[in-house]
């Protein structure tokens, strides 16, 4: 049990009451606890476990989030530098590169990559369709 769960709790107790009533509507109770000087114990313990539940909410959600960013790392990485490589590519071929969808679809026979002096060389043979 939390302390603001606990009636007998000092954060409890009527040293803290405001001489007002609670807030919440309908409710004639005295408001005043440790933690808010507007609910009464019972509307205070029902507010505290609502906040309680929406940080653990989202201290998972925030987990979750960084176990996907740590486990995408290197496909994002690889993207991203597949997307230079290719932009690069149009630059070298002038601008403009066409590819046809039979392109994509042929059948590579071999290819390789060469690396020079701050250059890259790629070499592909598909077998003709």
């Amino acid at each position: 049990m939390m302390n603001y769960e606990n009636p007998d709790h000092d954060g409890n107790s009527a040293k803290w009451h405001t001489g007002k009533r609670c807030v919440e509507k309908g409710c004639k109770k005295p408001a005043g606890t440790w933690w808010s000087p507007l609910w009464c114990f019972d509307h205070n313990v029902e507010r505290m476990k609502r906040v309680s539940a929406g940080l653990k909410d989202a201290a998972e959600r925030a987990k979750m989030a960084e176990l996907v960013d740590k486990q995408t790392a290197d496909l994002r990485a690889y993207a991203y530098e597949s997307s230079k490589t290719i932009k690069a590519m149009v630059l070298a071929s002038g601008g403009t590169l066409t590819i046809k969808k039979d392109d994509m679809t042929r059948e590579i026979e071999s290819e390789s990559v060469s690396y020079g002096d701050g250059t890259i060389t790629y070499r592909c043979h598909a077998r003709r369709k």
